[in-house]
C-alpha cells in the first residue's frame, strides 16, 4: 500500500494542505502488524501519528480494580 495514497484519502487529514500532507508523507513509514501486538504501551515515549489503514484496533487500559478498561 501506498502511504501518500493512505495520507491523501485519511478523512481526519483531508482538510489539511496539499503541501502538509505531502511532508507528512515524506516522514510516514508502513508499519504492519499481527493480532495481538502492540502499538504501544501505557508509559512508551511518543513515537509519532498511527493511521491504520486497515483492520482493527483495540485500544484499552488496565484500571485502578485491576478490570480492563476498552475506549469504544
Amino acid at each position: 500500500m501506498y502511504i501518500g495514497h493512505v495520507i491523501d484519502h485519511a478523512i481526519f487529514l483531508r482538510d489539511m494542505p496539499a503541501d502538509v500532507r505531502a511532508k507528512l508523507a515524506g516522514g510516514a513509514r508502513l508499519c504492519r502488524y499481527r493480532s495481538g501486538d502492540y502499538l504501544w504501551r501505557a508509559g512508551d515515549p511518543e513515537n509519532g501519528l498511527h493511521v491504520v489503514a486497515e483492520g482493527m484496533v483495540h485500544v484499552g487500559m488496565i484500571g485502578p480494580d485491576g478490570e480492563q478498561i476498552v475506549l469504544q
